[in-house]
């Protein structure tokens, strides 16, 4: 089904809601994940892929993290920062195995952007 919304370039809970007659319920909340590390995408890509998540209807977007060093996954943080309107919003996953350090170095970081 997932692959039908994308075809039809739409959130899936749109899409579904659509095909059952019904209106989506506007107090369910979702968003988009994405922000994955490939091998070459660069930051250009990173937003492109984050922009498209947006342009679909959706106004929260989450992205990985921890895939890089602090330092990259702030640059990418900020360069998707920069792509988003100030209806949209950036939520970050930071899972993985932290040491006592990072957790405190990404924490003390991450704690200078308006993230949701």
């Amino acid at each position: 089904m997932g692959r039908q919304a994308k075809i039809a370039v739409k959130p899936l809970f749109r899409l579904l809601s659509e095909l059952h007659g019904v209106e989506a319920d506007p107090r369910v909340f979702v968003y988009a994940a994405g922000g994955y590390y490939y091998p070459g995408k660069d930051l250009g890509a990173l937003c492109s892929e984050v922009r498209s998540y947006l342009d679909r209807g959706y106004i929260v977007v989450k992205m990985k993290t921890r895939g890089a060093p602090l330092a990259e996954d702030l640059q990418r943080i900020e360069a998707v920062l920069a792509e988003i309107r100030s209806e949209e919003r950036l939520a970050v996953d930071v899972n993985g195995r932290y040491d006592l350090e990072t957790a405190i170095a990404y924490a003390k970081a991450l704690r200078q952007y308006e993230l949701f």
